[in-house]
């Protein structure tokens, strides 16, 4: 009988940033971001691709897509800078950190592994394709006065900086979901620039 894990696409950040993004969490949340279920640092990656359950036949394949995609591109610098909020700004459910790629490259590294996870047999992404590391999540709608709290506080944090780091490689993470929050383990990660074994 077949396995199947929830898996999603990302790439890594580092422990500094990690330790940077966890500080400005700390005092969203402490200075009244109550109302927001915080992404726990070790947590704390930037999502490519969310595909779902699947078995070890399509990790295989899932596999091979990365290991072609990442070969095409040499590691590129990225910047993780500024907070926002989906939909918008002024009424967010979901709060993130701006992913900053002078190079061009994570718009078309998503472009050519969604290509191939279609070809694969996986339905087209629904959702487009945005640059950003999610922080936190919105538990309910809040009362019109924390939802303007919270909105101040994102203000006052827009300039925010976590750094900068060089992309190396492309990670397939499967996520075990607990109550206590979600376990992610790589299942396989793919160096960039890397000719195929």
């Amino acid at each position: 009988m077949s396995e199947f894990y929830r898996l999603f696409i990302a790439i890594e950040v580092e422990e500094q940033l990690k330790e940077n993004i966890r500080r400005v969490v700390e005092k969203l949340s402490r200075q009244g971001g109550t109302n927001v279920r915080w992404v726990a640092p070790a947590n704390i990656h930037i999502t490519l691709r969310f595909i779902g359950m699947a078995d070890e036949r399509l990790i295989a394949a899932i596999r091979d897509i990365l290991q072609e995609v990442a070969r095409h591109y040499q590691p590129f610098e990225i910047s993780l800078e500024g907070l926002g909020g989906f939909p918008n700004f002024h009424s967010p459910r979901v709060i993130w950190i701006g992913v900053k790629d002078n190079s061009g490259s994570l718009p078309r590294i998503y472009e050519e592994i969604e290509s191939g996870l279609v070809k694969s047999g996986l339905p087209e992404d629904d959702h487009p394709f945005s640059s950003h590391l999610t922080i936190g999540r919105v538990k309910s709608a809040p009362a019109k006065a924390g939802r303007d709290k919270l909105v101040e506080l994102l203000k006052a944090e827009q300039g925010f900086v976590a750094g900068k780091e060089t992309v190396q490689s492309l990670t397939l993470f499967n996520s075990q979901l607990r109550p206590q929050g979600p376990i992610y383990t790589t299942v396989h990660a793919a160096p960039l620039g890397t000719a195929r074994a």
